[in-house]
């Protein structure tokens, strides 16, 4: 049985990571996952293989603890719709009642219960038959985030009867204490949390009832979606994991899946796809992400892909987009033809650069000066600035939930360095090419603009010296 889990927890990670001072990508290719679908929301990884980049997580900072520090990096958005059903709730009842009805959206590795007596309630964790069990840090980071949920909608004094967890008693018990605030049993038979019943039947004063139902329905929606989608999944998961030791046969994948190749064509076919058209559409997905970044060569590619040579490799990649492996990411990573980049530039300039000021905004274009950016300057005490947007990455347009989720990267980035920015957008002169959220960086230096720029996927950048004239820098030069 191959089981997954949204993708959420490991972006929870990421920013724990990122706020270590580790390098979050390596780990995520030592653990076999592919960073690009963080960016994705509905994107789900194996299990076996977040369980890898937990112990590697707890390795790099050395922190047996790491589970309860990504239970703080967790945001209201996390979770989608689930987060805004759960917030909306009632009561913490009510409440936990939806995340055990809903929790297969999150993940399907864990089978929750919630049982409510006249006193107490009991919130149960198990793992499902046949899996092995998640790290002991995803464990700690659930049940931190559901106590730390519970005093967010009911109060900072809100706190369990008792605790118990099947992990091992970890080296500082003081620590889990001081955070969840509850009698704890380490080593136990399984992972419960108990409430008294009275705090979890407590009108919440956030409850919104229309808003709950709202996501509700959201949520049944995904539900759905993943239901029909859950056999593609299960299969890809297969191949991700399996190819780089050449590509599995339809009875290699059913005896993975615990079930006949008979029965797997079948439902394959209910499904509208086929066994074969499922591995050439994964192996392509995965060439296009591995070529996107500089990291392994096309020759790794190939046996990655579980092709016997680059030969074949490049074959089937022409099939599928019409080039080789080398110009696609050549094209992708560095300099656009002369062509292109002409006419890049020339929607760089028709650009109208909007800065959301008080008392009014200022715009900005390529090579005009502006006497009120310089005295924004000025008043902020900073010799220059920079335009910044991660949305579309190297104009590709991507969905909206994938860019909000690059432009906060590039937020958190200029966070943790310390930079003041101001909002914007471009706005470009083609009205079918939707308005980009963008950022105003005061006080960065051009290098390290240009950095950020590369960093973010963006082709060029916007620059602002001491003479306040917008300039245009591409990063590919």
């Amino acid at each position: 049985m191959t089981a997954s889990t949204l993708t959420s927890w490991a972006r929870a990670i990421r920013r724990a990571l990122d706020d270590a001072g580790i390098d979050a990508t390596t780990l995520f290719a030592q653990a076999g996952l592919d960073p690009a679908l963080l960016a994705d929301p509905d994107a789900r990884y194996p299990l076996e293989r977040t369980t890898r980049l937990w112990r590697l997580a707890v390795e790099a900072t050395g922190d047996p603890g790491f589970g309860l520090v990504v239970a703080g990096k967790v945001g209201p958005t996390t979770f989608q719709a689930l987060g805004y059903a759960v917030a909306a709730s009632a009561t913490l009842r009510e409440a936990f009642e939806r995340i055990v009805r809903y929790f297969r959206v999150v993940t399907d590795v864990v089978e929750l219960g919630f049982e409510a007596r006249a006193d107490a309630c009991e919130f149960r964790i198990a793992t499902r038959a046949g899996l092995a069990d998640p790290a002991p840090e995803a464990t700690d980071a659930f049940v931190s985030l559901l106590v730390r949920t519970c005093r967010s909608l009911g109060g900072r004094a809100l706190a369990p009867r008792r605790i118990r967890l099947r992990r091992r008693a970890p080296a500082d018990p003081a620590r889990y204490q001081a955070l969840l605030r509850a009698p704890l049993e380490f080593d136990a038979d399984e992972n419960l949390l108990v409430f008294a019943t009275a705090d979890l039947e407590r009108r919440l004063e956030g409850a919104n009832v229309e808003l709950a139902r709202h996501n509700d329905a959201i949520v049944q929606r995904q539900l759905a979606r993943l239901q029909h989608d859950d056999l593609r999944a299960r299969v890809r998961a297969v191949l991700v994991e399996r190819l780089p030791e050449g590509a599995p046969g339809a009875a290699d994948v059913a005896a993975a899946l615990l079930c006949s190749v008979r029965t797997l064509q079948r439902r394959l076919a209910e499904d509208g796809t086929r066994y074969d058209e499922l591995l050439d559409r994964t192996r392509r997905e995965l060439a296009l992400s591995y070529l996107a970044g500089p990291r392994h060569a096309v020759i790794e590619i190939a046996f990655l892909l579980g092709y016997a040579d680059a030969s074949s490799f490049t074959r089937a990649f022409r099939r599928w987009t019409g080039t080789s492996p080398t110009r696609h990411r050549a094209l992708a990573m560095h300099a656009p033809p002369a062509a292109t980049r002409a006419r890049l530039e020339q929607a760089y300039r028709a650009t109208r650069y909007e800065i959301d000021t008080t008392p009014g905004p200022i715009d900005l274009r390529v090579g005009v000066p502006s006497a009120p950016l310089r005295a924004l300057h000025e008043a902020r005490g900073v010799q220059g600035s920079s335009f910044l947007t991660a949305w579309n990455p190297r104009s590709t347009p991507l969905p909206e939930a994938r860019n909000l989720v690059r432009q906060e990267a590039l937020k958190r980035e200029l966070e943790q360095g310390g930079y003041a920015w101001i909002e914007g957008r471009g706005v470009g002169a083609d009205a079918t090419w939707a308005p980009e959220p963008s950022v105003l960086v005061l006080g960065v230096s051009e290098p390290d603009a240009i950095a950020l720029g590369r960093r973010h996927g963006q082709h060029a950048i916007l620059w602002i010296g001491r003479d306040a004239t917008p300039r245009l820098v591409w990063l590919d030069d």
